[in-house]
Parts: structure tokens; C-alpha cells; sequence
């Protein structure tokens, strides 16, 4: 039962996207839901789950979308990986660390896209929409993001991302009067 509900719930995704998508936009950007979801699923149940949401996501998206070259399942396979191993590599991730590594990975993830779409077109080399896509689209995935993982963990108490642990976080972002 809670395999079917899952599978239910990244099937509707996509179009869920599509639906509320105008209602979430800023000017033209629309938050990448689906984006969201493989990182968090790779952030929260490690590399090979979020690998998987990653083909599951990436392979609906591009079969809604029309494409026959599933680029977005490629980049989303890659996207969730990376997460997973953030998981593994750092012990107490923080709104701002999360924050700076959703916009890069936002940034990643669409220039994936635009590199898999480069090298499977006929035509000419695509130019990357740095100022009108890429850069507003990963600002606001992060923000967006964020807030989502806020939510999450204090909603769910997730434990791994309330305590105080040695990790990467605290050589940077260490609360004063503690060692």
C-alpha cells in the first residue's frame, strides 16, 4: 500500500506542476517540483532512493513533456545521486548551507538539461538563458526549497538535522559559545 501511494504521488507530480504552476511563478519562472522532490528524497533516504525518484520523476516528466530523449530522467538520476552522497558527507545540514546548495544544484540540474538537449538536437548549439531561466529559476527553487526543508524538518522532527554533530556545517556556521 504505501509503495502504490508513492508511486500515485510522483505520478501526479508533474501535473500538479502544471496545474498550481501559475499560481507559484514569479514573472515567468515556475518552481521545478519535481526537482524538489528528487532532492529530498535523495537528501532524506540517501543516493539509491534518490537515484530512483530521480529515474521516476525525470521518466514522467519526459513523457508528459513529449520528449524521446529522456534527458530530465538522466538528470534526474544524477541530481538525486548527489544528494544522497550529501547526506553521507555532511552530518548537520542548516536552512542557509541547504539553501546555497539547492540554487547550485537548481543550477546544475538546468544546465544538464540544456547539455543533454545540446548533444541530442540536429540543430544548432543552444545559447544557455543565464539571465531569463537558469539563475531566477535556481533563486527560487532555493528559496522555495528551504522553506519546504524547514518545514520538514521541524514538522517531522527529523532528528539527523536538529542535532548539534561534528560536521562540515559547523567549521562555518557554528553557534557562538559553543566548541
Amino acid at each position: 500500500m504505501k509503495g502504490l501511494l508513492f508511486f500515485t504521488l510522483i505520478t501526479m507530480l508533474i501535473p500538479l506542476q502544471g496545474m498550481i504552476g501559475d499560481y507559484i511563478s514569479i514573472g515567468n519562472i515556475k518552481p521545478d517540483l519535481g526537482f524538489l522532490a528528487i532532492y529530498f528524497t535523495g537528501l532524506l533516504y540517501g543516493n539509491v532512493r534518490g537515484a530512483l525518484m530521480g529515474i521516476g520523476v525525470g521518466f514522467i516528466a519526459d513523457i508528459l513533456s513529449g520528449g524521446t530523449t529522456f534527458v530530465q530522467m538522466e538528470s534526474g538520476l544524477i541530481i538525486g545521486f548527489f544528494a544522497g552522497l550529501i547526506r553521507q558527507a555532511l552530518l548537520n545540514l542548516r536552512w542557509f548551507f541547504n539553501l546555497l546548495i539547492l540554487f547550485f544544484f537548481s543550477l546544475f540540474y538546468s544546465m544538464l538539461v540544456f547539455s543533454f538537449l545540446d548533444l541530442t538536437s540536429r540543430e544548432v548549439l543552444m545559447h544557455y538563458p543565464w539571465k531569463e531561466l537558469i539563475i531566477p529559476k535556481g533563486v527560487l527553487d532555493a528559496f522555495l526549497g528551504s522553506l519546504l526543508f524547514w518545514i520538514l524538518v521541524k514538522r517531522f522532527k527529523i532528528k539527523e538535522f536538529l542535532d548539534e554533530k561534528d560536521g562540515f556545517e559547523r567549521l562555518f556556521f557554528s553557534s557562538p559559545g559553543k566548541s
